[in-house]
């Protein structure tokens, strides 16, 4: 009976714990955003403050059969995704509850089923660069474990990063993540050192196998303020060991560093190094050794080697004055920032005239001019980091790519223009009182004329030629693009009149049946003025030219007379001459002669009287 019993109650204890096995997996179900197409949309913030954040969670989450390239192991993932509302966004995860593990993030554009991983991060944070305004992008989030603990729990926030300086865009520029260690935020009141496993940090990693980092509020009851912000880090927190950060370096750079120091019971020292994940490690500048008077704050660069993808900088402790190395050295502001993109002023002005640019940039590339520039130039070395672009055109703007490995970086140079030709104007003579006209000069088409003096600025100016003297005016001819010329000057002269030479000589006397007579004039004899004489005299007014065979017996007296011609710098005058015009001898008919020879010897004399 017993036996009867105890089976009756084994099956009836069977049965309903397997009927609540069943009813507990029917009210767990996967999350909605457990695959792909399921990806919950994240709101975008439109500046770096995460005012819209989002919290995620891995309750009941499956593995998806999405590729993945971000680790080995592919564990039970979550999908979100959002649209892009600038070329760059950082997405971040904070406010972490649950078990501390590590967390992989990926980002990938494209479709389910035909995704393309554009970025993959282990340090809480992914700073998405050289994206599409408008695309939506999927976020992928994994446990890197095989068996994780699906309790734990954050917010998620997609924030927009500043531009940086000379607007050149960030796609080139490489940053460091959490540099003043104000993440995660301290608790409120506390005035002592905070231990956070790194798992919930952004950026920093330890190699601590506690994985426990140590940071500090300011002010604390050590009476250490931070260096900026208000908070800092001690080096080791339990464990002898090195604080780090990753930065991917596909291509040779130039790193510029940043870290403050201070020593927490007396002299601290430590030494940065870098090299790739794993190692070796080289030392970074010399060990930084500071006292507790105040934070020394250390700068240099760093060249990363040929082949070294990713760069690992990591801070050792060498000493400490507490006798530990896990007691002392406080780091704050730690900053590793470069910039493969471009170096020059962005955007670069062209001044007038100016027809060749001189650009910079980092990095290995290549400079590309856009295909929709208002005209082709010449790039002198395409591949150089410090070059020249000439050949430029037509004024606007034009835009010119520089290409690395991983990022691009776009100049907008503005060419204003050549400047015009010099205008070529001939100097111009008035007389005294000359009535002057507006100076005329015709500029190149499309270009506008400027005029200047001493005394005048204006457009198409009149001399004044009520005063003896030379004048000189400027003019320039300036482009639509506000481009102008060197200033031509144009001499203008105002001189007195010179005296007419009227100057001219006549025969004394001409026979009235003889050929025309012409005036002798005087060497550089001024024409234009009129010849006169007494009636009975015919005369050309002219040219002064005397026709005898018609004119009256007489004497006359012939005058030349020109008149004042300001315009032609001519002063009135008049000359005379006299001629006579007397008739011509008449033959009378001839009385025969007759005379003996008287003495007949042949001879005899005629009176011809």
């Amino acid at each position: 009976m017993k036996k009867i019993i105890f089976l009756f109650f084994f099956l009836v204890n069977f049965i309903f714990a397997n009927a609540f096995a069943v009813e507990a997996e029917k009210t767990v179900f996967a999350p909605p955003n457990d695959n792909c197409a399921g990806a919950i949309t994240l709101p975008v913030n439109a500046a770096e403050a995460c005012l819209a954040t989002t919290t995620a969670s891995f309750t009941a989450a499956t593995v998806s059969g999405e590729a993945n390239t971000c680790t080995a192991i592919s564990a039970k993932d979550i999908w979100y995704q959002f649209t892009a509302t600038a070329t760059s966004h950082s997405i971040l995860l904070s406010n972490f509850t649950g078990t501390p593990q590590p967390i992989v993030m990926g980002v990938y554009e494209g479709n389910c089923g035909a995704l393309t991983q554009l970025y993959c991060s282990q340090n809480n944070v992914i700073n998405a660069t050289a994206l599409t305004i408008g695309n939506v992008y999927k976020l992928r989030l994994y446990f890197d474990l095989a068996n994780p603990n699906l309790s734990t729990a954050f917010s998620i926030c997609v924030n927009t990063p500043p531009p940086p300086s000379d607007n050149n865009q960030s796609d080139c520029l490489i940053t460091t993540i959490n540099y003043d260690f104000e993440q995660p935020s301290h608790p409120v009141g506390a005035t002592g050192p905070t231990f956070v496993n790194h798992n919930f940090v952004q950026g920093w990693r330890t190699t601590a196998s506690d994985e426990m980092m140590e940071f500090w509020p300011s002010p604390n009851y050590e009476n250490v303020p931070s260096y900026s912000g208000s908070q800092f880090i001690e080096l080791n927190a339990n464990l002898v060991s090195a604080v780090y950060q990753d930065y991917q370096t596909p291509q040779p750079t130039v790193f510029v560093y940043g870290f403050a120091h201070h020593g927490r019971q007396g002299v601290d020292t430590c030494q940065l190094k870098a090299g790739p994940p794993g190692g070796p490690y080289v030392n970074v500048g010399p060990a930084v050794s500071t006292g507790t008077t105040a934070w020394s704050y250390n700068t240099g660069t760093y060249t990363v080697p040929a082949g070294q993808t990713v760069t690992r900088f990591l801070f050792q402790s060498v000493s400490s004055a507490g006798g530990s190395n896990s007691v002392g050295n406080f780091l704050d502001a730690i900053t590793f920032t470069a910039d493969n993109g471009i170096l020059s002023d962005n955007p670069a002005y062209m001044n007038c005239g100016e027809l060749v640019l001189d650009i910079s940039a980092a990095g290995s590339g290549i400079w590309t001019a856009h295909a929709a520039n208002p005209t082709p130039t010449v790039i002198a070395d395409p591949s150089a980091n410090d070059t020249t672009i000439s050949g430029f055109g037509a004024a606007g703007l034009y835009y010119f790519d520089w290409t690395t490995a991983y990022c691009t970086s776009t100049l907008e140079v503005t060419f204003t223009g050549a400047e015009p030709a010099e205008i070529q104007v001939a100097d111009i003579t008035y007389c005294l009182g000359q009535q002057a006209s507006p100076i005329v000069v015709d500029p190149d088409p499309g270009n506008t004329l400027n005029w200047y003096s001493v005394i005048f600025t204006g457009d198409g100016p009149v001399p004044d030629t009520s005063v003896l003297g030379t004048y000189t005016y400027y003019v320039s001819q300036t482009t639509p693009e506000g481009c102008e010329s060197v200033a031509s000057p144009v001499i203008i002269t105002v001189t007195d009149a010179q005296p007419a030479v009227t100057d001219f000589t006549l025969p004394a006397a001409v026979c009235a049946g003889s050929g025309n007579v012409t005036p002798q004039t005087a060497p550089e004899f001024t024409t234009g003025g009129t010849f006169s004489s007494e009636n009975g005299l015919v005369i050309d007014p002219a040219t002064g030219e005397i026709d005898p065979a018609v004119s009256t017996l007489g004497d006359y007296t012939v005058t030349y007379t020109i008149e004042s011609d300001p315009d032609n710098c001519i002063e009135g005058g008049s000359s005379t001459a006299t001629i006579t015009i007397e008739a011509a001898p008449v033959l009378v008919p001839s009385t025969a002669l007759e005379v003996c020879d008287d003495d007949t010897d042949g001879l005899a004399e005629f009176d011809l009287t």
